[in-house]
């Protein structure tokens, strides 16, 4: 039956086209519709995508509205929408300006103000939007913009976090164990919002994080020590509800993640925490292929040290799990050993040199710890680090200095391994 699934008159009729039409299949929604229109590499795409596609450049400005209005305005991108009693309405971005002027002529069902808490109008209400982006010469950045916005290497990072245990904040975050009513304070109301408060912090509060508008309650984070002030070279891609997914320059992501971390905590009262994990791709790698990979590193942070959570996990796939809560990576991987490469081997500041082809040999060495013979080869290759003809006694000093704390981290497994992923971010940062 499975060989014979169709009579030969099934067939016939199946294969019977007499109808001469132009459908084609849509690039982006797959649909066999016709298409009339056509992006910028000349690929044909269906009305509708293209709509979105307008729509969603549209809503990117500052002064977006959203309006559900009877008769789509010619010219933009609209949207059709079903009415509750079988109509159809659409929906259309418009600006300020615009939207006064068709609440004149009775024309909007609704419309929706976009982080903007709009009164006065009966028919408006408002919605919080993650919608912080970098835009290019005419419109939002491309990857390769935010690529070569990077420091160093010209890599793209990829950033995807969540709230950690959220089911059970909800299911008994209320609960009072030692009240004689436990479940006293568990109610609809204190739970949407929890649920409410969260969206707002991803929803709203991240844009002003990463535009630089926030007041955090630490300076902001930086890999080199300097100050950050400026807007973060990365855009949502996602965010809402209790995870995020953001892109752009690989050292602007790991540093916009620590500011995330610190701002959700304290938004939070330390009674919450977030996990998350960071991609580093080159600019034209598939973005389904990089959300799927940097989820396999969220979830590698959260099954830390037996499912802690509470951590960073980065880089990919690697013999070496680049995975730590957040203070340690901040305290021993940057602000320790980092900084310490960085003292020692220069941060190309004022015509700096640095060394990063002597890296990359300790770099094999610390990987390969297990075979004995490296501990020789990796004291070996510190000690012509000493220069014996060097008269500065200083200079003779920080060079014993940088041979004594190498080798003691070689000897301990946990700082072994914190000295590798520093020395992987020293040389994405320095690296011609």
């Amino acid at each position: 039956k499975k060989i014979s699934r169709y009579t030969a008159d099934e067939l016939m009729m199946l294969n019977q086209n007499n109808a001469v039409d132009d459908k084609r299949e849509c690039k982006e929604c797959k649909r066999s519709v016709a298409l009339t229109k056509y992006m910028d590499d000349n690929t044909a795409i269906c009305a509708f995508c293209d709509n979105i596609r307008t729509s969603s450049n549209e809503l990117l400005k500052p002064d977006s509205y959203f309006a559900i209005l009877r008769n789509a305005i010619a010219g933009k991108g609209a949207l059709p929408m079903p009415k509750y009693d079988g109509s159809t309405v659409y929906l259309q971005v418009l600006s300020e300006k615009e939207m006064k002027e068709f609440l004149k002529e009775s024309d909007v069902v609704r419309f929706y103000s976009k982080n903007n808490q709009v009164t006065g109008q009966t028919m408006a209400t408002y919605i919080w939007m993650g919608e912080y982006h970098v835009r290019g010469d005419y419109s939002v950045a491309s990857f390769a913009d935010l690529a070569k916005a990077g420091k160093g290497v010209q890599r793209i990072g990829v950033l995807r976090a969540d709230v950690d245990n959220l089911g059970q904040a909800f299911v008994s975050g209320f609960l009072r164990k030692n009240e004689e009513d436990p479940a006293k304070y568990l109610t609809i109301s204190r739970t949407a919002t929890l649920s409410r408060s969260l969206s707002r912090f991803f929803k709203y509060h991240l844009n002003g994080i990463l535009d630089g508008t926030a007041e955090l309650p630490t300076e902001r984070f930086s890999l080199e020590g300097t100050d950050k002030t400026a807007p973060r070279q990365v855009m949502i891609i996602y965010s809402g509800g209790d995870d995020l997914f953001i892109v752009g320059a690989w050292n602007e992501i790991i540093e916009c993640a620590m500011d995330i971390q610190k701002a959700f905590s304290a938004y939070a009262q330390d009674t919450l925490t977030i996990s998350a994990g960071i991609g580093i791709f080159g600019d034209s790698y598939p973005l389904i292929r990089m959300a799927e990979e940097t989820g396999g590193l969220e979830d590698a942070a959260k099954k830390i040290a037996g499912g802690d959570k509470n951590a960073i996990a980065l880089f990919g796939e690697d013999r070496i799990a680049h995975t730590y809560h957040w203070d340690i990576f901040e305290q021993k991987v940057v602000g320790e050993k980092l900084r310490f490469l960085q003292t020692h081997l220069g941060t190309k500041q004022d015509g700096e040199d640095t060394n990063t082809a002597f890296l990359y040999q300790m770099l094999n060495l610390l990987r390969n710890a297990e075979e004995q013979i490296n501990l020789a080869r990796f004291a070996y290759a510190l000690a012509r680090r000493v220069d014996k003809r060097e008269d500065n006694e200083d200079k003779k000093a920080m060079q014993r200095e940088f041979c004594d704390k190498m080798y003691a981290w070689y000897l301990n497994e946990e700082d072994r391994n914190q000295l590798i992923t520093a020395i992987y971010l020293y040389v994405y940062l320095y690296r011609n």
